[in-house]
């Protein structure tokens, strides 16, 4: 049996597994550098990892097959403006999954337990951000159920 073998298992993070994450939070970065050109060059850190953990607010998940961490992400939950009927969301982030899992419904399955997560707490509504020209990310977020609601813009000003 290969380290890739068997069964995908899906946990609460533990600090243990910090230096993974921080490995997955780079690779999310480079890879949606695409999406946004302007990102610094270096010293990006999208999330205090570390703090999500530790907070009772928040649940930061793992998706492990054969001991190896292959998927990630994490909710929180959020004050809301006082214009909407709830008081909170739960804001989902860091959604990754590894290039040789992906296309496998982990997201999938990770949006589920986020949802049960955040049910369990009296939240009723998941958000997340997206890069609109990641279709890729679009499409399972849509599959899952999100709905486009707000979108944000930007205007790069000339010197």
């Amino acid at each position: 049996m290969t380290p890739m073998d068997g069964a995908l298992r899906l946990r609460r993070a533990v600090p243990e597994d910090s230096a993974t994450l921080w490995q997955f939070q780079q690779a999310l970065i480079e890879f949606e550098r695409v999406f946004d050109t302007r990102l610094r060059a270096e010293g990006i850190v999208y999330y205090d990892v570390d703090a999500l953990m530790a907070s009772d607010d928040s649940e930061v998940a793992v998706m492990e097959r054969g001991g190896q961490i292959v998927a990630s992400g994490y909710v929180q939950l959020r004050d809301v403006k006082p214009i909407y009927h709830h008081t909170q969301i739960g804001h989902v982030g860091f959604l990754y999954v590894t290039p040789a899992h992906r296309g496998q419904g982990l997201v999938q399955q990770l949006l589920n337990h986020f949802g049960e997560w955040a049910r369990s707490r009296g939240v009723d509504t998941l958000e997340l951000e997206v890069y609109a020209h990641n279709a890729a990310a679009v499409s399972a977020y849509e599959r899952a159920g999100f709905e486009p609601t707000l979108t944000k813009m930007a205007l790069k000003l000339s010197p």
